[in-house]
């Protein structure tokens, strides 16, 4: 599991932190058992990466603050109940432009993109530190691990 350790304040000493899922079990034996899980697609459990902290072209925030999160978590779950639109890119599927409810909010379906967007140079720096965690568990990584990272390198590459 990855998080990072900074604040809204402090956006500069954002330091991304490797940990393990759950204290006292490695990360390797909770992906082994979500894979194993594999049998039954509707037993793995769903995912969703936000920035929250990504800064927009005026060097501002993304996102509009705390109180609006909801906004997101809202699309996640309208997501997982087949309700909300999405596009596909290279990580993932992220919300389309008018997918995100911006009832009452000073933000437009132009800046969704700008939070949303997959940056490929931003992704070739994840990239390289997914290896590096990786390379914690040696040969006790699961291979479909190595394998999904070897298909985002190829989806990233195509981007660039």
């Amino acid at each position: 599991m990855r998080s990072d350790s900074s604040s809204a304040e402090s956006p500069a000493a954002i330091e991304i932190k490797d940990r393990p899922v759950l204290e006292g079990t490695s990360p390797d034996s909770v992906v082994r058992v979500n894979l194993s899980a594999k049998a039954n697609p509707e037993r793995l459990p769903k995912i969703f990466l936000v920035n929250w902290f990504r800064r927009n072209s005026e060097g501002g925030f993304a996102w509009p603050g705390f109180g609006d999160n909801a906004r997101v978590l809202k699309w996640a779950i309208e997501r997982l109940e087949g309700k909300a639109d999405a596009v596909e890119t290279p990580i993932g599927f992220v919300p389309t432009a008018d997918a995100i409810d911006l009832k009452g909010l000073d933000m437009t379906p132009a800046q969704v993109e700008e939070a949303v967007r997959v940056d490929p140079a931003e992704w070739t720096t994840e990239l390289a530190s997914i290896e590096e965690w990786f390379a914690n568990f040696g040969s006790s990584l699961p291979e479909a691990l190595r394998a999904e990272l070897a298909g985002l390198k190829e989806r990233m590459a195509a981007e660039q």
